[in-house]
Parts: structure tokens; C-alpha cells; sequence
């Protein structure tokens, strides 16, 4: 996937001004490394502007999912309260946070590991679980690009970019998943990814409690996504 540049932060902040007339800010932060979104963090809110026509188009139903999944599970998502009519970028709340890395793991108390496998396993299992017949209402799409491990037992919705960057952990409020912009309907498998960073006991506990769509090659496969992913980093 190519990289998209970014926008220059005046005209996305112009952009802001010229929508709400009253608009100020004490402190702004402009997130460029991501390939869809440019993200403008403003006090408490984000500002999401996607890059290209087709994230512009999947805007509305990124937001028709996260609403959904925050109704269904007990975790943070980004739910959004203002999206412009043209559909040129959007505002949620800020979920606060830090990257679930290694280090911020290994800090948890044994209750809090037990609460995030829980957690995790009920928000993979409703996700997965979303029936064919709202896709176009959530906006998923086959994904046609990873295909080196080919065919697979069952394509299901996935939100495909569980990167620790993707995972927000907050002592008082818990897990918090943001960034549905590559969702898609792939393999259930991939999901669970980045799990194995933290040891084959935290993604086995996960499986064990996930009522998705199981098969018997499903955490080989899970590790050899893992394996990929490595991969990519060294590159």
C-alpha cells in the first residue's frame, strides 16, 4: 500500500475554523504516520481526515461500527459525535491511554490480565461474529492483499490493524481500540496477531474464552501472521 503525504496542519486546522466559527485550542498534535488518516489530537477531541477518496466513502461506516461495538462491549471506542457533511473528517472524544507494549504487560496485576483476556475474547467474538448482511453497513470489504498463507477455513469482519498502537491502556478505565479504518472481512486468525506478544498463555486464554468461528490450524496460523509481522518490522 502506497503512502499517502499528509496535509499541512494549517489548512486541516482552517478547515476546523471554517466548521465551527467558534473553534480554539490550547494544545494540537499532528499524527502523520498514518497510510489513511491524517489525525489532528485538539485538547480532548480527534480530528480523523481521510487521505483518499476511499477512505472518505468508508467514513460513515467506520462510524456506524465503533457505535455498534460500543453498545455491544464493555470497552473504549471511538464513537464519534461530529462527522462533516461532506465527509471530509470527523471528531470523537479522546480515548485516553498508553500502547499496550511488553512493558506495560508485564506491569498488570494477575485480576487485570484476567479482566483484558475477558475483554478482549468478548470484543473479537462480537466483531467476528457481525452478520454478512451488514457489511455494506459497516463497510467491510474482502481483503484481497494478504494472501500468502491462501485459502482460509472462513472469512469473517475483522478489524485487521490490532497493532499495539491500535491498543490504549488506561489504569482507571481499561482497554481502549481505535483505528477501524482497515477493517475487512479476512481471516478471524489475524485478529489475534499481535497477541502473541505477550506469551502463548495470554493468546490461548484469549481463544479459550472467544466464541468466534474456531478451527483447528487457527492459532498456527495466528503465529505465523505473528511471524510476518516481525518480519515487517526489521524492513
Amino acid at each position: 500500500m502506497a503512502f499517502t503525504p499528509s496535509t499541512d496542519t494549517k489548512l486541516l486546522l482552517a478547515k476546523l475554523k471554517a466548521t465551527f466559527p467558534d473553534f480554539e485550542y490550547k494544545d494540537c498534535k499532528h499524527l502523520k504516520h498514518g497510510f489513511d488518516h491524517d489525525v489532528l489530537i485538539i485538547d480532548k477531541y480527534v480530528y480523523r481526515f481521510p487521505k483518499t477518496k476511499y477512505y472518505v466513502k468508508q467514513l460513515a461506516s467506520e462510524a456506524n461500527l465503533t457505535a455498534y461495538l460500543f453498545r455491544k462491549v464493555d470497552l473504549r471506542f471511538p464513537v464519534y459525535d461530529y462527522i462533516a457533511d461532506d465527509f471530509s473528517f470527523a471528531r470523537h472524544p479522546l480515548i485516553k491511554g498508553v500502547e499496550v507494549t511488553e512493558n506495560t504487560f508485564r506491569l498488570l496485576s494477575s485480576h487485570k490480565i484476567k479482566m483484558l483476556t475477558t475483554n478482549i475474547a468478548s470484543f473479537l467474538t462480537t466483531l467476528h461474529t457481525i452478520p454478512i448482511s451488514k457489511n455494506d453497513y459497516f463497510g467491510f470489504v474482502e481483503n484481497k492483499y494478504n494472501t500468502t498463507l491462501g485459502k482460509v477455513p472462513n472469512y469473517v469482519p475483522t478489524h485487521s490493524d490490532l497493532d499495539i498502537n491500535n491498543l490504549l491502556w488506561d489504569k482507571e478505565e481499561g482497554l481502549g481500540i481505535i483505528d477501524f479504518g482497515d477493517r475487512c472481512l479476512f481471516d478471524p486468525a489475524y485478529d489475534f496477531t499481535i497477541f502473541n506478544l505477550f506469551g502463548e498463555t495470554f493468546i490461548y486464554q484469549i481463544y479459550e474464552e472467544y466464541q468466534g468461528p474456531k478451527d483447528p490450524s487457527f492459532l498456527n496460523r495466528a503465529a505465523l501472521y505473528y511471524q510476518q509481522y516481525l518480519s515487517s518490522k526489521k524492513t
